[in-house]
């Protein structure tokens, strides 16, 4: 009869104790598992600073290219010829042409920040991630940007059309002498 008393104390103990072992492995193992996410976002950190400073260069590079080339008396002549509101394009033309120049470290940037941003949304709590993630959408992508593409898709289709012909225009270049010598 004792025998019978303690049999099923000591299985309901027994089973409290596996469950608790249970517990602690997974409690462990997640630990584990954050230690892992947080090693990768630190990773992601490093290597999204590492892309930009990579992107910074080749995108001055890029516009040093386009401070030193002049468009050709032939090509500003074709300028002269389209109206005025063609220097809106121009500018976009331009703005892509770098933009062009600065692959493949854009992509590359553009790639580790959505990486980055969409594994830090797993840690659901602001961090020096989300800030570093912010100031970077901040630096790459502006209010100016916008207002140029729009301009741009507000011009005529064949002003558009002519700008776009022009494979000069595909490359980085001087804007401001190419506007001061087509219009001015």
């Amino acid at each position: 009869m004792i025998r019978s008393k303690i049999s099923p104390l000591w299985v309901q103990n027994k089973m409290k104790f596996n469950y608790l072992l249970i517990v602690a492995f997974f409690l462990f193992c997640s630990s584990f598992s954050y230690a892992g996410v947080d090693d990768n976002l630190n990773f992601g950190s490093a290597i999204l600073q590492q892309k930009f400073v990579e992107y910074e260069s080749k995108h001055s590079e890029c516009i040093s290219k386009s401070q030193s080339e002049t468009l050709s008396k032939s090509l500003i002549g074709k300028l002269k010829q389209l109206p005025n509101v063609a220097a809106e394009g121009l500018g976009y033309l331009n703005q892509s042409a770098i933009r062009e120049c600065s692959q493949p470290e854009y992509s590359e940037l553009m790639r580790i920040l959505l990486v980055l941003e969409v594994s830090n949304e797993t840690t659901k709590k602001p961090n020096h991630i989300s800030k570093q993630i912010l100031t970077m959408k901040k630096l790459m992508f502006s209010v100016v940007d916008l207002n140029i593409e729009k301009k741009y898709h507000e011009l005529p289709k064949s002003i558009k059309y002519e700008l776009r012909s022009i494979e000069l225009l595909k490359k980085p270049f001087n804007l401001i002498d190419a506007y001061e010598r087509a219009w001015n």
